[in-house]
Protein backbone atom coordinates (compact mmCIF):
# COMPACT_ATOMS: atom_id res chain seq x y z
CA UNK A 1 0.00 0.00 0.00
CA UNK A 2 0.96 3.39 -1.07
CA UNK A 3 0.27 6.37 1.22
CA UNK A 4 0.57 9.86 0.53
CA UNK A 5 0.64 12.69 3.46
CA UNK A 6 -0.10 16.02 2.97
CA UNK A 7 1.15 18.02 5.80
CA UNK A 8 -1.53 21.23 5.78
CA UNK A 9 -1.66 21.54 9.40
CA UNK A 10 -0.38 25.47 9.56
CA UNK A 11 -1.54 28.29 9.83
CA UNK A 12 0.30 30.77 6.94
CA UNK A 13 1.74 33.09 10.39
CA UNK A 14 5.33 32.70 8.86
CA UNK A 15 4.08 34.18 5.34
CA UNK A 16 2.75 36.62 6.65
CA UNK A 17 -1.40 35.11 5.64
CA UNK A 18 -4.24 35.49 7.93
CA UNK A 19 -5.00 31.85 6.77
CA UNK A 20 -3.21 28.51 6.01
CA UNK A 21 -0.90 29.18 3.15
CA UNK A 22 -2.28 26.01 1.34
CA UNK A 23 -5.46 27.37 1.07
CA UNK A 24 -4.93 30.38 -1.24
CA UNK A 25 -5.52 30.47 -4.84
CA UNK A 26 -2.52 30.19 -7.02
CA UNK A 27 -4.25 30.71 -10.61
CA UNK A 28 -7.73 30.16 -9.17
CA UNK A 29 -7.14 26.82 -7.57
CA UNK A 30 -5.66 26.08 -4.32
CA UNK A 31 -2.32 25.00 -3.25
CA UNK A 32 -3.64 21.53 -1.58
CA UNK A 33 -6.32 21.13 -4.46
CA UNK A 34 -3.23 21.27 -6.92
CA UNK A 35 -0.91 19.04 -5.51
CA UNK A 36 -3.59 16.32 -3.88
CA UNK A 37 -5.21 16.22 -7.86
CA UNK A 38 -1.50 15.91 -8.97
CA UNK A 39 -1.12 12.84 -7.28
CA UNK A 40 -4.66 11.67 -7.28
CA UNK A 41 -4.59 11.55 -10.63
CA UNK A 42 -1.34 9.62 -11.04
CA UNK A 43 -3.11 6.37 -10.02
CA UNK A 44 -0.16 5.38 -8.28
CA UNK A 45 -1.43 6.60 -4.37
CA UNK A 46 -3.84 3.83 -2.20
CA UNK A 47 -4.41 6.44 0.59
CA UNK A 48 -4.19 9.85 1.07
CA UNK A 49 -3.77 11.25 4.51
CA UNK A 50 -3.96 15.32 5.10
CA UNK A 51 -2.90 16.38 7.83
CA UNK A 52 -5.16 19.37 9.15
CA UNK A 53 -5.23 22.50 12.09
CA UNK A 54 -8.11 22.42 14.45
CA UNK A 55 -9.15 25.41 12.40
CA UNK A 56 -9.31 24.11 9.33
CA UNK A 57 -10.38 20.16 10.37
CA UNK A 58 -13.72 20.87 9.68
CA UNK A 59 -13.19 22.78 6.39
CA UNK A 60 -10.81 20.20 4.58
CA UNK A 61 -12.88 17.00 6.03
CA UNK A 62 -15.97 18.31 3.90
CA UNK A 63 -13.24 19.20 0.70
CA UNK A 64 -11.96 15.55 0.68
CA UNK A 65 -14.69 13.69 1.60
CA UNK A 66 -14.05 10.41 0.58
CA UNK A 67 -11.14 10.62 -1.20
CA UNK A 68 -8.77 11.20 1.77
CA UNK A 69 -8.48 10.66 5.45
CA UNK A 70 -8.18 13.98 7.36
CA UNK A 71 -6.31 13.69 11.09
CA UNK A 72 -5.58 16.10 13.64
CA UNK A 73 -2.22 17.55 12.90
CA UNK A 74 0.38 18.75 15.55
CA UNK A 75 1.75 21.88 16.89
CA UNK A 76 4.51 21.86 13.82
CA UNK A 77 5.67 19.92 11.26
CA UNK A 78 7.27 17.70 12.55
CA UNK A 79 4.67 16.62 14.46
CA UNK A 80 1.84 16.60 12.09
CA UNK A 81 3.84 14.68 9.63
CA UNK A 82 4.11 11.97 12.68
CA UNK A 83 0.68 11.71 12.80
CA UNK A 84 0.31 11.16 9.54
CA UNK A 85 2.89 8.32 9.07
CA UNK A 86 1.06 6.52 12.84
CA UNK A 87 -2.19 7.06 10.66
CA UNK A 88 -0.49 5.36 7.76
CA UNK A 89 0.85 2.55 9.70
CA UNK A 90 -2.10 2.00 12.10
CA UNK A 91 -4.54 1.85 8.80
CA UNK A 92 -1.70 -0.67 6.75
CA UNK A 93 -1.78 -3.36 9.70
CA UNK A 94 -5.19 -2.66 10.21
CA UNK A 95 -5.54 -3.61 6.34
CA UNK A 96 -2.88 -6.52 6.14
CA UNK A 97 -4.78 -7.84 9.72
CA UNK A 98 -8.24 -7.75 7.99
CA UNK A 99 -6.75 -9.03 4.87
CA UNK A 100 -5.27 -12.28 6.81
CA UNK A 101 -8.65 -12.64 8.94
CA UNK A 102 -10.37 -12.98 5.65
CA UNK A 103 -7.96 -15.43 4.11
CA UNK A 104 -7.93 -17.54 7.23
CA UNK A 105 -12.04 -17.51 6.70
CA UNK A 106 -12.42 -15.46 10.29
Amino acid sequence: MVSLILTCAGSGKRTGFDENKLLKLINGKSVIDTAFDAFFDSGLIDEFIITANKFDYDFLTKKFDKRANVVLGGETRTLSTQVGVCYACFSASFSISSMNRAMAGL
